[in-house]
C-alpha cells in the first residue's frame, strides 16, 4: 500500500480552483454534512474540519458562497463553496470521511477503507476530482467568458488518512487558503470577473428553492 500521510481533525482534497464568495448560515445543514451523515461518516472532528474550511474561506474577505444550487443546459448541480478571488473563481467540494483514501487523481473511483479491530471494510466512490469538473463546467457554461480563470479544488474533512498518489492533489485543514491564494493565473479585466460573479449569483438565487428537485434528481442517477 502506499505510504500514508495523515490528517487528524480536518483535511483537505485540493483539485484545480473556481473562486467566489462563500456565505455562511451557521444554521444550515451544509450538503456536505448530509452526505456524511448518509455515509455512516458523522464524526465531529469532521464537522468541526467542515467549518474551520468555511470560517477560514470566510476569512479571505473576498466574494463566496456555500452549498449553491446552479442550472446550466445540463440541468441543476450541487456546490459546496464558490470562492472569488483577483485570479478568477474557484470551485471547491468538500468531501466528510474517516478511514484511509487510497487512488489516482485520474483513476474512474477512489476507495476507502476503514479497520476497526482485525475487521477491514473497503467502499469505492467516485473521484471527487472528476464530479468537481461537472461543476467546473456548469460555472464555466454560466460565467460565459473564456478570459475568467476557473480552477477546482476537492477539501476531505474528518481524520483521515491520504495515500502517496493523491499526496499532490491534497491540502491539509486551511492549506487550501494559501493553495487559492497562491494559484497562478493570467489576469485579465477585472469588470469581466465582477460581470461573472454576478451571473453566478443571480443563477444561484433563481435556483435556491429548487434543493428537493436537485437531490430526487441525484438519487434517480
Amino acid at each position: 500500500m502506499d505510504n500514508i500521510l495523515q490528517i487528524s481533525g480536518a483535511a483537505l482534497t485540493l483539485i484545480g480552483v473556481t473562486v467566489l464568495r462563500v456565505c455562511v448560515n451557521p444554521k444550515h445543514k451544509s450538503s456536505a454534512t448530509r452526505r456524511r451523515r448518509r455515509n455512516g461518516n458523522t464524526d465531529y472532528a469532521g464537522l468541526r474540519g467542515e467549518m474551520n474550511i468555511i470560517r477560514s474561506i470566510n476569512e479571505l474577505g473576498t466574494s463566496c458562497l456555500h452549498d449553491v444550487i446552479l442550472e446550466d443546459d445540463r440541468g441543476l448541480t450541487q456546490i459546496d463553496h464558490l470562492v472569488r478571488m483577483p485570479w478568477g473563481i474557484a470551485v471547491v467540494e468538500t468531501k466528510n470521511f474517516r478511514g484511509v483514501i487510497v487512488g489516482k487523481p485520474h483513476d474512474q473511483h477512489w476507495t476507502q477503507v476503514i479497520t476497526s479491530g482485525s475487521r477491514k471494510t473497503t467502499k469505492s466512490f467516485y473521484n471527487p476530482i472528476k464530479q468537481n469538473r461537472r461543476h467546473e463546467s456548469a460555472v464555466r457554461q454560466i460565467v460565459a467568458d473564456e478570459a475568467v480563470v476557473i480552477g477546482g479544488f476537492v477539501v476531505f474533512t474528518g481524520d483521515v488518512l491520504i495515500g502517496d498518489a493523491l499526496r499532490g492533489s491534497v491540502c491539509i485543514d486551511n492549506t487550501i487558503i494559501q493553495s487559492v491564494s497562491n494559484y497562478s493565473a493570467p489576469m485579465f479585466n477585472s469588470g469581466s470577473l465582477d460581470s461573472a460573479w454576478k451571473r453566478l449569483v443571480e443563477n444561484s438565487a433563481q435556483n435556491a428553492g429548487r434543493r428537493d428537485e436537485h437531490l430526487a434528481f441525484v438519487v434517480k442517477k
